[in-house]
Parts: C-alpha cells; structure tokens; sequence
C-alpha cells in the first residue's frame, strides 16, 4: 500500500483540489487549510507570533495568509502525532514528478524529508546517499514527508518561548539551522510547487 498522503486544501479553492485529484494519488485525504481571509488582525497579534520576526527578504511581520498556512500545516503535524504512521504532508498546489518514489524517503533517520524545495544555502549542502542529501537552508513545504514521533516534536517546537510562529518554510529553516531537527531532501525533485501563474 502507498504512503498516507495529507493534503491541505482551502474550502474556496475546489479549482486546486480537482486538479490535484486529476494526478490520480492514492490513499489521499483533503485537510481543511485555515483560511487567512477569515482572520483578524486581533487574531494574529495574540497569537503564539514570534513580535521580533521580520521577513529576511523584505524586512516586515508574519502575515494573515503566512499565519494560516503555518496553522494548516500545525493542523496535519497534530494529525500525523495521534497516528501510527508516517504521512506525506502535501500543499494543494504540488504536482508529482516521474521521479517520485517512495522507498527513496520513508521511514529514513530524520524528522523531515522534503521531496522538492528551493536551497538558500547551496554552499552548505551536504551529501548523504546517493538518493539523498542534507539541506541547509530549505525553503518551501509543498511536499514532505514525517512520522508520528517527528510531528510530535515538530509540535512541541511551535511554543512561543522556543520558536513560535513564523511563515512555515522559515520555521522549518530556523529549526533546521539551529540543530533543533534533522532534515534530508531528495537528490532529484519528486515533487515541485506550481506557479501562482498557472494555479
């Protein structure tokens, strides 16, 4: 049987999950994304945010849409955590490569294995198999893959006296980056992230 796939999905964007049905994925579940346009600005400043995060790129704070895909992914780590397997986390927009194959990145010694992502860092990659390798400055959760024991510390992490919340893919850079998680990558994209252009 094929890996447990959980994708996040917003209720308003049926566009994103008929298309992603249309890759004909098995053993695949839709998860409720929380949808940022529903929030307040209330909301977000009594949330765990960390009040000293600013975006490295363009110098400003979390925003509504960045907040509720750190919480959608929050969503499917608690998931995971509560089961007895390991899951590959999915966001809508992810589309499968004819490299995708799973006895590459299940049940490997590491709390995350991202399948396509983009390297801030491409100086700091290290090697690991011929299959995978060590990231250093991961960007982008589109498709990754954790387990029970992993979601439950990836959890743990959201406190905000330890990391908090920031926009996911810096959350999973900083905890990388400061020896909090392990994390492997696929050599060869078995996944990659649409553009907006064509979502």
């Amino acid at each position: 049987m094929s890996v447990k796939k959980l994708m996040i999905n917003l209720e308003r964007r049926d566009d994103r999950k008929q298309e992603a049905l249309k890759m004909g994925l098995t053993n695949l579940e839709f998860i409720k994304a929380v949808d940022g346009s529903t929030l307040t600005d209330k909301e977000i400043v009594e949330a765990n945010t960390l009040s000293n995060w600013r975006c490295p790129f363009k110098n400003r704070r979390i925003t509504k849409g960045e907040y509720a895909c750190f919480m959608s992914h929050k969503k499917v780590w608690e998931i995971v955590a509560e089961g007895n397997e390991g899951v590959l986390v999915l966001e809508d927009d992810c589309r499968f490569m004819d490299t995708y194959d799973e006895s590459v990145f299940m049940n490997k010694q590491a709390d995350v294995v991202y399948l396509g992502y983009n390297e801030n860092d491409p100086e700091g990659v290290r090697h690991y198999t011929d299959d995978l390798i060590i990231p250093s400055h991961p960007y982008n959760t589109h498709a990754y893959y954790i387990t029970p024991r992993s979601a439950g510390h990836l959890l743990r992490h959201t406190r905000a006296e330890d990391f908090g919340i920031i926009p996911v893919d810096d959350w999973f850079a900083s905890l990388l980056r400061s020896g909090k998680i392990t994390a492997l990558a696929t050599s060869n994209t078995m996944a990659k992230q649409c553009p907006r252009s064509i979502l």
